[in-house]
């Protein structure tokens, strides 16, 4: 940063009157649209601006980095998950162990046809 003063003090208005129109367009934004579309923004916003800093800065992002945005972008997600989604988890695990059952036996029945024990 540079060390003249008056820069300093002009920096900080313009940077509070950023962070207030951003606060403002946060809150307002749900009133007007979905709340979705205002998390997806948040959760976009994140990897943008890691790719961004890669591609103009080359910063490198390593270890707890990487671990930090990928653990930030699963808490927006986490936070987009319906309310009752432990039911819909269920319901594809259920599924699943179904699909593979039947395919398993239907293998399994195919193979005794046509290769008998002996």
């Amino acid at each position: 940063m540079s060390s003249h003063p008056s820069l300093i003090f002009c920096l900080v208005p313009a940077s509070l009157s950023l962070h207030q129109r951003a606060n403002l367009l946060g809150n307002l934004g749900v009133a007007f649209t979905f709340e979705l579309f205002i998390t997806l923004g948040l959760v976009l916003a994140v990897p943008v601006s890691a790719a961004l800093d890669i591609k103009w800065y080359q910063v490198k992002f390593e270890g707890m980095k990487l671990a930090g945005i990928i653990l930030i972008v699963c808490g927006f997600f986490l936070v987009l998950l319906p309310a009752n989604w432990p039911e819909y988890i269920t319901r594809l695990l259920r599924w699943v162990v179904r699909s593979t059952s039947r395919c398993f036996l239907r293998c399994c029945c195919r193979r005794r046809r046509h290769n008998p024990p002996p």
